[in-house]
């Protein structure tokens, strides 16, 4: 109940409290708002309310499931996540996986039977896509939760099983990197080249500043990304997403002397006005670095994962690859790196 009940507290303080939810074991769930005075009270709570966009007619047990999952982009992801995100990641997998299979059915007549059949429906899915939806339908259904619009979440416990098989990690061997470095410094694609030697992302690439590049120093900074435009519209610069992607990289003189022979027609080092057309404007020479150094054609992002598999294949241990790649986590690494460690032992014990 959002009106609530006040009491006056043994140290002369009014609570205001209301209940917001019910917890997985039947519990009210419960908050508290403290003051001088009743008006008080109640102006905290009520500001609680609009910061939510919660009110007493918004909440009702009958809201269905498409009239929710707006309101909760709207409110909980709009504007607490990139706009990238947000239309990739959140509002458009909502409107072509969730809306079109729950529609109007009323949030608190949805059972774990219900979400259970769902994700039984879509096993053709890769099990990536299926989880960030597990992750969506939990946050939508807690949500849903903390404003009495259902008392339960029937996510809980939800089993996934894909029939896709998981593609698997491309990555060139030293070997193949070495043909590869070469043939970037003799046909000049420095950005091929800045990729093969310290693993940054597109992103990090695009968003790479002459002011990031200490050459005294031979250190790259990664301060920015630059993300894809949204439907339509320029390329949208962003400050890198973790506090671990933003790092100095060290390089060597070899890719230093590189990029200092390259103009300055910018205060970006690789100029390009959109992600997107990059992406065209890269694959091409990718594609005639595979052909004349006989080598797997590769994405630049595989190129990418071909600086952490390789330094992986020389012994450089987790945590120093995951601080490199900028990863958000040293688990983010162990789960695509470890499954070297067997090779690495065999070389390691002469086997």
């Amino acid at each position: 109940m959002l009106d609530g009940s006040i009491t006056k507290r043994k140290d002369g303080r009014i609570e205001l409290q209301i209940t917001t939810g019910i917890d997985n074991n039947g519990k009210r769930i419960r908050k508290s708002f403290y003051g001088k005075s009743e008006r008080e009270v109640k102006i905290k709570k009520n500001a609680w309310l609009r910061q939510y966009s919660v009110t007493s007619d918004d909440v009702h047990s009958s809201m269905d499931f498409s009239t929710w999952a707006d309101k909760w982009l709207i409110v909980y992801k709009q504007n607490t996540v990139r706009p990238y995100t947000y239309e990739n990641t959140y509002r458009t997998r909502v409107e072509k996986y969730l809306k079109p299979y729950f529609k109007q059915r009323p949030m608190d007549a949805i059972t774990p039977l219900d979400i259970q059949a769902f994700f039984n429906s879509q096993r053709n899915l890769s099990l990536a896509l299926l989880k960030t939806l597990r992750v969506i339908l939990n946050d939508m259904f807690n949500k849903a939760m903390d404003n009495n619009i259902c008392n339960k979440n029937p996510v809980n416990n939800v089993r996934l099983q894909s029939t896709q098989r998981p593609k698997e990690k491309r990555a060139l061997n030293a070997t193949e990197q070495a043909k590869a470095i070469e043939w970037a410094i003799k046909n000049q694609q420095y950005d091929i080249l800045t990729v093969l030697k310290t693993g940054i992302r597109r992103g990090e690439l695009l968003g790479l500043k002459w002011s990031d590049i200490d050459f005294d120093k031979k250190i790259i900074s990664i301060n920015e990304s630059v993300s894809p435009p949204i439907r339509s519209g320029g390329v949208i610069d962003y400050e890198v997403k973790t506090s671990a992607s933003r790092r100095q990289i060290p390089i060597d003189q070899e890719l230093a002397d590189c990029l200092q022979s390259l103009p300055r027609v910018s205060e970006r080092v690789f100029n390009c006005t959109n992600a997107n057309v990059y992406g065209k404007h890269i694959s091409k020479p990718l594609k005639q670095m595979a052909d004349e150094c006989n080598i797997p054609c590769l994405t630049l992002h595989e190129l990418r994962h071909t600086f952490g598999t390789v330094l992986r294949e020389k012994g450089v241990d987790i945590y120093t690859i995951s601080k490199l790649m900028g990863h958000s986590s040293i688990g983010v690494t162990a789960s695509v790196y470890i499954h070297n460690d067997v090779e690495i032992l065999r070389k390691a014990i002469g086997a």
